[in-house]
């Protein structure tokens, strides 16, 4: 026989630091991944709201007025995904003044799953005055009860606001420049 090989296994002070090592390493990453979760879903109301400032200066070219668009998705802002509801517009040549769909609008998010509602304002020129127009997007991703908004919000009449967002009601008071306008954390 040969000679004896000396099995020793783990001690539990060594178990214990092993397992406390872990538990910080996690209580470090979770709120961190949770956080960049959050940033990800954002980026979502950031593109859309951005594409609908696009559209609207589209819509002003085409029909020299701005578009109040529809609330899409209707409900309250949720942490899950809701669906966007395809709507054709019935006629393409639509009106200055009057409230049109977001598919009118021609803005169709890729997977028609959003984490946020939005809904474009405007108001309509009238006797020689500007046309101007404001659009939101809201969402309650952190699951708080507090949903933060986002909106955009133009100012060519030069009166030092643009026009209140269509969702929560709140002034705009920087114009040209999309901004978080809630005090939610997320």
């Amino acid at each position: 026989m040969g000679p004896k090989m000396n099995r020793r296994g783990f001690t539990l002070i060594e178990l214990m630091i092993t397992v406390a090592i872990l538990g910080i390493l996690a209580a470090i990453a979770v709120p961190s991944y949770l956080r960049y979760q959050i940033r990800a879903r954002q980026t979502e109301a950031l593109l859309i709201t951005g594409m609908a400032r696009s559209q609207e200066m589209a819509f002003w070219a085409r029909h020299d007025c701005f578009a109040s668009t529809e609330q899409m998705p209707l409900g309250v802002p949720s942490t899950q995904r809701r669906q966007w509801t395809r709507n054709p517009p019935a006629n393409p040549f639509i009106p200055c003044g009057v409230a049109i769909t977001m598919e009118g609008f021609e803005l169709i998010p890729a997977y028609l799953q959003v984490y946020h509602s939005y809904q474009c304002t405007a108001r309509v020129a009238g006797g020689g005055q500007v046309s101007d127009f404001t659009c939101s997007a809201v969402g309650d991703l952190d699951g708080d009860g507090q949903p933060s908004e986002w909106l955009f919000c133009t100012d060519h009449a030069l009166t030092g606001s643009g026009l209140v967002s269509p969702l929560t009601g709140t002034p705009c008071t920087i114009t040209f420049e999309l901004i978080r306008v809630s005090a939610a954390l997320y």
